[in-house]
Order: C-alpha cells, then structure tokens, then sequence
C-alpha cells in the first residue's frame, strides 16, 4: 500500500487514497481549534466551494474528540447533496482570554488567520469569518494514482481526487477580559 506525507507534518503519513480528505481534515481540525483557543461561543460552518455534507458527515467522525476547545454542544448536519450548505455548528462556553494555541502547524502558513487571531487578541474582534482553503492537490492526483495501481501497489482504497475546497467558519466571541480589566483600571486611556 502507498502512504503520503502530511504536507505540514512531514512525519504524518497517510494512505493515497484518503490524503486529500485526511489531509482537508487536519486542516480543518486546526481551524477549529485555534477558534476554540480564541474564545469562540459560537462557530458555525459554511460550504462555498467543493466538498460539502457528504464529506463533512465523514470528517464528523474523523474530528478528535474536544478539537474546538471548550464544552459545549457540536454536530454536522446530516442531509446529503453537494454545493452551498450549512455543515456544522457549535456552541461552547466561550472564553474572554483569547490564545493562540501551541500545537499549530497550518496557521504559520495562513497569513489571514494570523490577522484575525491578532485582530482578536489585540483589538478585541467579536465576530469573524475564517476560511479553510484547500486548493493545492500537491501531485497527489488521479494520475499518480494510476500509476501506483499499474505497478502493482495500492492506493489503500477507493481515490479520493483532489477538489478545490472553501469553508467558510463563522465565529463570535465574548469581550476580552484584559481589554475590559484594562477600561476599568485606566477609564481615560
């Protein structure tokens, strides 16, 4: 069977056949996480382009459990089809102590996450939307699939091709309790 490397976690592998998914996933998981870590009370997630309800069914069960960060109520919606569509929602305790978190990989490669983590710890932003794009197939496509299938090896499954993905996530926030600490300590500045 073939493996191929996470492309942010060289040491992570994955069978060729899911690495898109697996590799979307991860992502996706990291996402959430880092608006977990920011202090969201809501998070709710949109499709805009490429896989929708069918895959995010399956990166349902894919997800570590506490992947946002916080108690609360989560779940993916259930219909199937394709396209523009609501996927997941959660609403958690929310936190007033926005961080980034420690265990990152794909948000040093994300210039506009880093904006809106900073724009969320510095000036207290309460609501944004963050979008997970996944739109490098990294040479991992039906024709090398083919060819690992024409040698004699597997693929480790049915190929999952790539497919240009955006989501869009959608968070709110409680008030930063430094900023807030901050106002009531210096009420003129």
């Amino acid at each position: 069977m073939v493996y191929v490397g996470n492309p942010a976690v060289p040491a992570v592998y994955y069978a060729l056949a899911d690495f898109h998914r697996q590799t979307f996933a991860h992502k996706f998981s990291e996402a959430l996480t880092l608006l977990g870590s920011l202090g969201a009370d809501t998070i709710c997630v949109t499709a805009i382009q490429g896989w929708s309800h069918e895959f995010a069914a399956k990166l349902g069960a894919k997800l570590p459990p506490g992947t946002v960060g916080g108690d609360g109520e989560t779940g993916f919606a259930t219909s199937s089809g394709r396209g523009r569509g609501f996927l997941y929602m959660a609403k958690l305790k929310g936190s007033g102590d926005p961080r980034i978190p420690a265990n990152r990989t794909w948000f040093d490669h994300e210039h506009e996450w880093q904006g809106f983590a900073r724009n969320r710890i510095d000036n207290d932003l309460r609501e944004f939307t963050l979008h997970v794009r996944y739109e490098e197939d990294f040479s991992i496509n039906v024709d090398l699939a083919a060819k690992v299938k024409k040698i004699g090896l597997k693929p480790g499954g049915s190929f999952q091709r790539h497919e240009s993905t955006v989501w869009a996530i959608r968070a709110t926030f409680p008030p930063n309790q430094h900023r807030v600490l901050r106002a009531i300590k210096h009420p003129f500045g």
